[in-house]
Formats: C-alpha cells, structure tokens, sequence
C-alpha cells in the first residue's frame, strides 16, 4: 500500500512503500506453507529411498529443487544440498597434508613452555610407536566439519583397536570427537528415520553458523557453508552411511574401553566458550562414568566428544 511520510531535510511530502501488519502475517503464513511442503516433499522422498522405488525418488527430488531456493530460508538450501545435481555451487575438495599436525605441534609446545613443562611432540605411524613409560594419548575425531571429508565406521574401528592395544601396554588416553553420534544407524529402525535424523542435524548446523554471522556476511556465511558443511550434506554419501552402518556396529564400550570422567573445569570451560544461557546451545556431559560431553543447538546434538583409557 502506498502511504506518505515527511521528507526528513525539508516540508516536501514524498510517496513510499510499506507493508501493512495484515501482508506481513500473509507473507509469513505463505513462507510456512512453503517450507511445510519442501519437509513434506523430504519425507516422501525418503520412504521411497527406503522402499527402492528409484523411480518415484527421481521425481520427488525434482519437484522439491523446483520449489527450493538456494538464497532461500534453511531448510531450502538444505534441500537444494542434499542433491548433487541441483547444487549450483562449487564442490570443494579439502586435501590432508602435514600443517594441521605442526599447527598442534606449534600450540602444544607453547603451552607447555608457559607452565614450565619440557613437552617433545614427534609424528609417528601406529606401527613405529613402542611402548615404554611415555604417555600415550590417542586423538579420533570423525564427522566433524572442518575435517573436509568422513571417515568409514570400518576404518575408526581399525584405528580404535589398534590403539587400544596399544593402551593395554602403556598408560594414556582416547579423546573421541563424533559429528554423526546422533545419526548413527543403531539408532534408527528404517531409513526414513535415518534420514529424517540426518536431516535435523545438519539444518541445526545450518541455523547455528547462521546465527553467528551477522547479515552483512551472508556471503561469508555461504563460503563456509560450502567448504565445510555441503561436502557432508548429500542424499547418495547418506544411503551409502545407511548401509554401511549396517554392517559396522561401532561402539567403544564394546571393545571394552572404559570412560573417563570429564572434569569440572573442562565443563565449566566448554559452558562459557559457548555462553550457556545467552545463546541457543548448551553442553551436556553424559556417559555412564560421565566421560562425554555433548554440543546442542535447540535441543539438538551438534557434536558429542568422550574420553576412554
């Protein structure tokens, strides 16, 4: 509708445009039905993954990035993600190489030279490490973002036994870091589950880096949208961790680790780096010996983190 407001430098009366409280709660109303119909559309889609009918999927998939808009609200470009050949962005590889190992190397050093610790940090494979009286601490951390690519449950497994022969020799510790824990397939009774699982994880991610940009970085929040969460974000890589779950049950009690209680400063330490009641996440610590300490974001886990011996 069209209303008048006085111009601020002078008595000249000018037109603008405004939206009156009745088209705002209108556009609201369409913006909800929208989304209601793009969930709607994921479920469908998902049980007919379940059920194999690759046909029905193949026209769910198109009718859901017909409706979805990448520069639209979350779940929009969630869906749009999820299907490789809507994605208008660019795919980006992340390789490994040896600078996340000096970094670590750089930040542990100078810590231990602030507490007047002598620490020496070296590189070996599992296989030249030989047991004797040096502390042993094994660092795992799978699911996780910023790590570029995912692991199989098959090849953690490998490197958890392995380790823990290793610890059943010599003193020490395994920090765990799982960006998947709630989505593993144990937890689900059919794929739609598994599926509808996967997809609430990854929209709290989604939300969570949207409410730490401000909007003035909405282009930056889409770059790191792209390197760190897309990769992790596709219906194919998701029916694969399906059935791959399937045959690999992982689980650290069953290799007969025990937990290590966190302690409370760790706690207290994590709370405050999130700021625990100003902002929507929380930590939970968790576990039978209280080893695990859990990331949410509305109620949803984000990342849980353990420590076994």
């Amino acid at each position: 509708m069209e209303s008048e407001i006085p111009a601020k430098n002078n008595n000249v009366w000018t037109p603008t445009l405004s939206m009156t409280s009745s088209e705002t709660r209108d556009s609201e109303a369409m913006e909800m039905e929208s989304q209601t119909e793009i969930q709607n559309l994921l479920t469908a889609y998902s049980e007919a993954t379940g059920l194999e009918q690759r046909e029905l999927a193949k026209v769910i998939q198109k009718c859901i990035t017909e409706k979805a808009s990448h520069n639209g609200p979350t779940l929009e470009r969630l869906a749009l993600n999820l299907f490789p050949c809507a994605r208008t962005e660019k795919d980006v590889k992340l390789e490994d190489d040896d600078s996340g190992f000096e970094e670590t190397r750089w930040h542990l050093l100078n810590h231990a030279r602030s507490v007047g610790v002598d620490l020496k940090v070296e590189e070996r494979e599992l296989g030249q490490i030989v047991n004797g009286n040096a502390f042993m601490v094994f660092n795992c951390m799978v699911g996780l973002p910023h790590m570029g690519r995912s692991r199989g449950r098959g090849q953690v497994m490998e490197f958890m036994k392995i380790a823990k022969g290793l610890l059943a020799k010599s003193e020490g510790i395994i920090t765990f870091g799982d960006g998947e824990d709630s989505n593993k397939v144990e937890n689900y009774a059919s794929y739609p589950l598994f599926f509808d699982g996967k997809l609430s994880h990854y929209k709290a991610l989604y939300e969570s880096m949207e409410w730490g940009f401000p909007s003035y970085l909405n282009e930056g929040r889409m770059a790191m949208e792209t390197l760190f969460v897309v990769p992790f974000v596709s219906s194919v890589s998701w029916l694969q961790k399906w059935e791959e779950g399937r045959e690999y049950m992982f689980s650290q009690n069953a290799l007969g680790l025990k937990g290590r209680k966190m302690s409370r400063e760790s706690w207290n330490e994590a709370r405050e780096l999130v700021k625990e009641g100003e902002s929507p996440y929380k930590i939970r610590v968790e576990g039978g010996n209280e080893n695990e300490m859990v990331l949410e974001w509305n109620g949803t886990s984000l990342v849980r983190v353990s420590v076994w011996m």
